[in-house]
């Protein structure tokens, strides 16, 4: 066999290390998409992987849903992987939409909360994109609530053309009370709902922005964030065919948690209203529906503790009212004047309020956005 000339080997061994950190990054990006952390030996590898030039790619779910496990399970895998991807290894997240067939307002929001607050956190920094979906509807949604520019993606398409589904949807955010985002969507409501389900909803809405200052980002989360830069809530609304639909969020500890937690409440008074409610476990869903019992909160002010079981007050007095918290893993529902609780196994890391109140009498109702979907 011919020798090999000086020049013929360190060639071979260009290519050979070349191959070889291909291999090791192929592996490392395998690893990560399954949502494990790899370990890397390459030294040149580490160094790419580390600087944020690997682009890993994250298939995005076919419903972005909370409300049922299966759906559920898929969403807070894919949120997870994001959070690794990004947080935890300072790497580059491409969404991949190309299997999304349906935003859910509630799973959508969820995900908008989540790219928002890493990009606050980590602002100028170059770490997601995405494709366009293949679903045009879901590329609506995605334009219509922000999600694109979020994702590095430009808009395409006319807004005019929008879906019927779509168009209603507005999104707001803050760090705050702000009652001037909530007095629009209030205002729009005069002379269609008695004046005091209008202020119900409005101290509703303003004390779910109180309570994410004073209760929801008093400990860590669990995300690899800190807790204290960011007090932010998240809110979807709509207004469409006589039915107003809200769907609003907060990344923090959690109703359970906070209920939970010592100088929040006395333990006596939860455990007698475990009592007042026939309750003899302890689950998150049945601290959320205790929290709705609970007059007084943290800041021992009697006037706060008290948007949630107005928003409640208003659903149950307008016909075919529906009420939906999520808070970790627990899950309350109230329809059709019946309320129901779920845990899962999964935890949202927070808490999601979804309601819909139908306006005018005579319209008759239905919840597309909220339902489950189906195949």
């Amino acid at each position: 066999m011919k020798r090999l000339s000086p020049r013929q080997r360190r060639y071979q061994l260009l290519v050979t290390r070349k191959r070889t950190r291909r291999h090791v990054l192929a592996k490392a990006r395998a690893k990560i998409r399954r949502g494990g952390i790899p370990k890397v030996a390459d030294r040149a590898a580490k160094r790419k992987l580390s600087k944020g030039s690997v682009v890993i790619r994250i298939a995005a779910p076919r419903y972005f849903f909370v409300g049922s496990s299966a759906d559920r399970r898929r969403c807070l895998q894919f949120f997870d992987r994001i959070r690794m991807v990004v947080i935890d290894r300072k790497l580059k997240a491409h969404v991949d939409f190309s299997r999304t067939r349906r935003m859910m307002p509630c799973g959508t929001l969820l995900f908008l909360a989540e790219l928002e607050r890493m990009r606050r956190f980590f602002p100028g920094r170059d770490m997601f994109s995405c494709n366009y979906p293949a679903n045009r509807v879901v590329e609506q949604v995605l334009q219509q609530v922000g999600l694109l520019d979020l994702l590095a993606k430009k808009a395409r398409q006319v807004a005019s053309d929008f879906d019927e589904t779509v168009r209603h949807w507005r999104y707001a955010t803050g760090n705050a009370v702000e009652g001037a985002k909530v007095e629009p969507l209030v205002d729009s409501l005069e002379g269609r709902l008695t004046p005091a389900l209008t202020q119900g909803l409005f101290v509703g809405l303003t004390e779910a922005m109180t309570n994410c200052s004073h209760h929801a980002y008093i400990a860590d989360r669990g995300d690899g964030l800190d807790k204290t830069s960011q007090h932010r809530w998240w809110m979807f609304s709509q207004e469409k065919d006589g039915l107003l639909s809200v769907c609003f969020c907060d990344l923090g500890i959690g109703i359970p948690k906070s209920v939970a937690q010592s100088g929040l409440w006395d333990r006596s008074i939860i455990s007698k209203i475990f009592d007042l409610l026939g309750f003899t476990s302890e689950t998150e869903s049945r601290l959320i529906r205790a929290a709705l019992e609970l007059n007084r909160t943290r800041t021992s002010q009697p006037h706060r503790g008290k948007g949630l079981p107005q928003i409640l007050d208003v659903v149950r007095t307008v016909e075919s009212g529906f009420l939906r918290i999520h808070s970790n893993r627990g899950m309350y529902s109230f329809q059709n004047q019946v309320e129901s609780m779920i845990d899962f196994s999964g935890s949202i890391r927070g808490t999601l309020i979804q309601w819909n109140i139908p306006l005018p009498a005579d319209v008759q109702m239905s919840l597309p956005l909220v339902d489950p979907p189906h195949e």
